[in-house]
């Protein structure tokens, strides 16, 4: 089991904007509102406008640094070889102890064939939970693969699952119970199991069905979030129908900057600009969530006949 704390510390220390932004999150101005009957947390974080209004369009993409690669991250920032893989602090943080995990190699945000290592990871990092950003939803470097993780028991999505995995599966394949539920960002997929290669397994099979019943060649729109607790894997699949919702492209006060990633999707509104976290309500996250998410079983989405 990997020190992850002692590093998170060591990096700190060495590095003040970091540490600032870290302790930041222990005053910054939140509250809290009922959508679809559970409490979102919206938060003012002026410190993640860079990511949240991120241009990730590939002429955008190709002619910035890839801040993920080595060359091009700051001098202060170091890193924990892991398998792959560097761990790095995120010197914008969201919730706490908010670390990004990016392959060694520069090569693209796409999540087939690194299930296993989503998985593994949430094993190793113990008290965290793995995040992935699609590629075209939330993912503010497409171009080099990463995950996210986070210290755990700061998410409503999280208080969601505890409750899911002590209601019966919809389905068992294998030994990995699937489970299909409406949560307040939309439709969720629920794969929980003892084997790794198993859950694997069965999301290859609903990635493929996804994009072979869609006519799609990209990857498909979604979010994924990973849990190891009590020798059981849960892996979370968040389908989405957009990346960015209609106000997000609105003009003057209509405008709202919230550009959902995993983390909001979970239940943690980041709202980079003041006007926005004081004028957002319930009804606009609500609509967002709408915008953004299926709120009714594609048949797509999970191929009963397929599996």
């Amino acid at each position: 089991m990997m020190d992850i704390r002692a590093f998170i510390d060591k990096q700190l220390a060495q590095w003040p904007e970091a540490q600032m932004c870290h302790d930041d999150l222990a005053r910054i101005r939140a509250k809290t509102l009922l959508v679809n009957g559970i409490k979102i947390k919206v938060q003012y974080n002026p410190a993640r406008e860079r990511s949240t209004t991120a241009k990730t369009d590939a002429a955008s993409v190709k002619n910035r640094p890839c801040f993920l690669c080595p060359a091009n991250r700051p001098k202060e920032q170091i890193a924990m070889p892991w398998e792959a893989y560097n761990i790095l602090v995120n010197p914008y943080p969201i919730l706490p102890r908010h670390l990004t995990v990016a392959t060694k190699k520069h090569v693209p945000q796409s999540i087939p064939g690194k299930i296993p290592d989503m998985l593994d990871l949430a094993k190793s990092l113990d008290g965290f939970i793995i995040l992935y950003n699609g590629p075209q939803c939330g993912a503010s470097a497409p171009d080099h693969f990463h995950f996210q993780a986070v210290e755990s028991g700061h998410t409503p999505i999280e208080r969601a699952v505890d409750y899911w995995i002590r209601t019966p599966a919809s389905s068992i394949l294998g030994k990995v119970a699937i489970r299909e539920k409406l949560s307040f960002s939309g439709i969720h997929l629920l794969m929980s199991g003892h084997n790794p290669k198993e859950i694997s397994d069965v999301f290859t099979k609903i990635y493929q069905t996804m994009i072979s019943r869609q006519y799609i060649t990209d990857e498909p729109k979604m979010n994924i979030i990973c849990r190891y607790t009590k020798k059981l894997w849960h892996l979370l699949l968040i389908p989405r129908t957009r990346h960015r919702p209609d106000r997000f492209y609105a003009e003057g006060d209509a405008q709202i900057l919230i550009s959902p990633g995993t983390i909001d999707m979970a239940g943690v509104i980041v709202t980079p600009r003041e006007s926005d976290f004081e004028q957002v309500t319930s009804t606009d996250i609500e609509r967002i969530y709408k915008e953004v998410a299926f709120f009714e079983l594609p048949p797509f989405i999970y191929p009963h006949d397929s599996l």
